[in-house]
């Protein structure tokens, strides 16, 4: 028999010894592998059985054996065990009181435990919340003190999409080497929203520029093209975008034609 099987013995054995008075616990024992027909080993070794089963119940304090004859019986804790129904019933009952009160420490523990993970956890995020405020009011202060510097710098100032370079040659230049050269480089900054309206009137009445030419801006230059002058005072109306900058252009240029002929 192995040892489980040794113990499912003792569990049903024990209801069999009788309280209060001695007995012989080989004739009981024989008796009752008898009565259940109870095959002990492969090779019917009842003797080493009988040991192992009345070593189990010794170790287990449910036995007073004696080796003379009748003089053993059951101890104050087998007869508990008997009267709880056995072995395993025995056990049942009285396990749970000892399981209890460890569970119980061990939740009292790990409530503990707990709260204090909390707490911890708690004084912790009000750190990184008064951090977290801190960093954002001076996060805001220095946007704040940011865009009122940028206001400043652009405060009366022009602010254009794009820019370019110019170069106007004089018309009074010569095509030969070495000869002088004369013009003006112009740095030209534009939007793409820019207008310019040419050779029109500006009606008074209605407060608009009239019967007008549109030319669109190239890199910030506007070419001129015209089937033919309609007065004698060549008239621009120009308007500059002030989408992002403070200062825009709206208005209206005029130059005698004539003019355009005089060289400086």
């Amino acid at each position: 028999m192995n040892k489980k099987q040794i113990i499912d013995l003792v569990d049903k054995l024990i209801l069999e010894l009788p309280i209060g008075k001695n007995f012989l616990f080989a004739s009981y024992f024989a008796d009752f592998i008898t009565k259940n027909n109870i095959k002990v080993d492969p090779n019917g070794h009842k003797d080493d059985t009988l040991q192992r089963v009345t070593d189990f119940m010794i170790e287990n304090q449910y036995l007073n054996f004696e080796k003379s004859n009748l003089d053993d019986s059951l101890t104050q804790k087998g007869v508990d065990a008997k009267n709880a129904g056995g072995h395993y019933k025995y056990l049942k009952k009285n396990k749970p009181k000892a399981d209890l009160k460890n569970t119980d420490i061990v939740i009292k523990w790990i409530l503990g435990l707990a709260t204090l993970i909390l707490a911890f956890y708690n004084y912790n995020l009000q750190r990184q919340n008064s951090i977290l405020k801190k960093n954002q009011k001076t996060t805001s202060e220095i946007l704040k003190s940011k865009n009122d510097s940028l206001t400043n710098i652009i405060q009366n100032k022009f602010i254009f999409d794009n820019a370019d370079l110019r170069i106007i040659p004089s018309i009074k230049n010569s095509k030969t080497i070495d000869s002088k050269f004369e013009g003006e480089i112009v740095i030209v900054g534009y939007n793409n929203s820019d207008i310019t309206l040419v050779n029109g009137n500006w009606n008074f009445k209605k407060l608009r520029f009239e019967n007008a030419d549109t030319i669109r801006n190239h890199q910030g230059a506007y070419k001129i093209k015209l089937d033919r002058i309609k007065n004698d005072t060549l008239n621009f109306y120009v308007k500059i975008d002030k989408k992002y900058g403070s200062r825009g252009y709206d208005s209206i240029m005029s130059y005698p034609y004539n003019s355009f002929w005089k060289l400086k």
